[in-house]
């Protein structure tokens, strides 16, 4: 009877062994597929649309198209000015006038001296006496300011009857028919620039909007910085800007490279493979899902750009783990660019 017994245990501890270890296999696994997400059957994703820019962001300050300052050319007096703050003048225009009486003398002599010269001088001195002239027509003429295109006079530093000191300002006159700006674009992004692509300014003292303007030109050469880093120096211009921009202000901007593009997108998870054909499992308004075939692109790490097939809002079973998707890095088109996100996806909830 003892050794019956025996036996019996002898098989009964290898039976428990194997069951025990069955339980624990299978406690493993469920653990592991709960942990991973692995119950599929509850994840959704949810197809959304994403816009990109592909940009160039720069910033800088603003200058008028021209600048004309008057300063004058001696220690002397002012006996006209005839322009004042804010008006507005025409190519051509006299704007101002130093005392002249000195230059006026001289050139009268002058003109004296030649008529004295074709009567009794030669040939020569009568061409030295015209040469004379014309330095003497010089000096006058430079004491007197006309405006050299049209536009406006930003500011008066002087009055009527002053007097003034070699170099001092008496005027600023502004051509304001285009507002433009010298901008450092990195060399990295020189040869994504090209003339006449849009360039979307926002000046912080100015509260109505962004303004529109264009790349107007850039050199073929790069320019070193102190920094150290290479530069191309690039013309960004505003035509016909808003009065209420002025020259000085400060900007940021971005340099459109491509039009602002949206795209279909969904996490890889939410599209399977069956055959070579893409496919999607979409909710429908039953509660149940619906497979329907789809064309996609990678876009990224962990999207997937929908090319038909779907449109946003519909809701996808999720099909698979990241760790089987079998998906690659590719570059997508807008890495490099500065992006917005339309809306606020779902991120595998369930």
């Amino acid at each position: 009877m003892l050794k019956k017994i025996e036996i019996k245990k002898k098989f009964l501890i290898p039976i428990i062994s194997v069951l025990g270890l069955a339980v624990l296999i299978f406690i493993i696994v469920f653990l592991r597929k709960f942990i991973s997400g692995g119950m599929t059957e509850d994840v959704t994703f949810m197809v959304f649309q994403e816009t990109y820019e592909d940009t160039i962001e720069i910033s800088g300050n603003i200058e008028a198209a021209d600048t004309q300052k008057l300063q004058s050319i001696a220690d002397t007096t002012i006996v006209k000015l005839l322009v004042s703050q804010g008006e507005t003048v025409k190519k051509g225009q006299l704007l101002c006038e130093l005392d002249t009486e000195e230059q006026q003398y001289n050139l009268a002599r002058m003109d004296y001296e030649i008529e004295q010269k074709k009567l009794t001088g030669s040939r020569r001195d009568i061409e030295l006496a015209y040469n004379q002239r014309k330095s003497y027509v010089k000096a006058l003429e430079d004491r007197r300011f006309y405006a050299r295109f049209d536009g406006v006079v930003a500011s008066v530093s002087c009055s009527q009857g002053d007097v003034v000191e070699v170099k001092d300002e008496i005027a600023t006159v502004l051509d304001r028919s285009y507002l433009k700006a010298k901008v450092e674009v990195a060399e990295t992004d020189a040869s994504r620039l090209k003339v006449g692509q849009k360039v979307i300014f926002n000046f912080p003292a100015y509260k109505a909007g962004p303004v529109e303007g264009y790349v107007s030109s850039y050199p073929a050469v790069g320019t070193i910085t102190s920094r150290g880093a290479t530069v191309v120096q690039t013309e960004i211009r505003i035509d016909n800007p808003p009065d209420e921009i002025l020259t000085g202000f400060s900007f940021t901007a971005r340099i459109e490279i491509s039009p602002p593009q949206t795209v279909t997108l969904v996490e890889h998870q939410g599209i399977g493979l069956d055959k070579g054909i893409s496919y999607a499992e979409v909710l429908q308004d039953d509660g149940n899902f619906k497979r329907v075939e789809v064309q996609t692109e990678l876009y990224g790490d962990h999207h997937m750009k929908i090319i038909s097939g779907l449109q946003p809002g519909d809701v996808l079973k999720k099909l698979h783990d990241n760790q089987r998707s079998g998906y690659f890095r590719r570059a997508r088109p807008g890495d490099s660019a500065r992006s917005t996100m339309s809306g606020n996806p779902p991120r595998g909830g369930r």
